[in-house]
């Protein structure tokens, strides 16, 4: 990069998190930069890609989360009603075993990971394997793509270690840490990482794992904290 300038100032610039000053001096070094200007836009709209698909699929499952509660209250109803013709014993055992079923069937139906969509930059030295990784992952071959990406990983090149790490969660592939590990601890990268693992966590009905990463993002505070809260609320995660 021909500017000094780094992704995470760049990032809290699109995020409009810096002070007026830093801000405004960012905005006057983009008019006599082109590279720099170019990378502010590159940056803008990944973000805004990952964080429309990002809210609209978790709306579509909250929607669903809400219609199952509803449907839930109707059973419970029901129950009740049966309780009348029952004996005490066998309605204490539908309702125990409904319970003990509904965490899991939530995570199985409603929390499958969504697919966060590739937006890399031409980096030099290593256009053509991110070209190569880019393809994979868009053609959901996340093994290659975890491996190509993983290929151009370093503490310069964090965009690669970024899409290693999803292209490993996609693929079931517990290697992903190999990549993550790359990526600085206040990096908006993690932070997205860490959403993605919450998912998977909550796809495979990992209670514990899912409780934690989702805890530690609310702590982060800079990445779908308010949804974090909600899944944690709604599926009495919290102690």
């Amino acid at each position: 990069m021909e500017h000094a300038y780094t992704e995470a100032d760049i990032i809290r610039f699109v995020r409009g998190e810096m002070a007026e000053d830093e801000h405004n001096r960012l905005e006057l070094a983009m008019q006599s930069n082109e590279s720099l200007s170019a990378e502010v836009e590159n940056i803008r709209h990944t973000l805004s890609i990952l964080d429309q698909q990002g809210a609209f699929v978790l709306k579509e499952r909250f929607k669903k989360l809400e219609r199952k509660k509803a449907y839930k209250k109707w059973i419970y109803v029901i129950l009740v009603l049966m309780s009348l013709f029952l004996s005490g014993y066998w309605v204490k055992k539908v309702l125990v075993k409904e319970k003990m079923m509904d965490s899991k069937a939530i995570y199985a139906q409603y929390f499958e990971p969504y697919r966060s969509p590739v937006v890399t930059r031409s980096q030099e030295g290593t256009q053509s394997i991110m070209q190569s990784a880019t393809k994979a992952y868009q053609q959901k071959d996340y093994n290659l793509a975890f491996d190509l990406f993983l290929g151009a990983c370093s503490e310069v090149n964090q965009e690669s270690c970024f899409y290693a790490s999803l292209s490993a969660i996609y693929a079931y592939d517990n290697r992903y840490p190999e990549a993550k590990n790359n990526i600085g601890k206040h990096s908006p990268y993690l932070s997205i990482i860490l959403w993605n693992e919450a998912l998977l966590f909550l796809k495979n009905s990992d209670n514990k794992k899912a409780k934690a990463t989702l805890k530690e993002l609310v702590k982060r505070g800079d990445y779908k904290k308010d949804e974090s809260l909600k899944i944690l609320k709604n599926l009495e995660l919290t102690e």
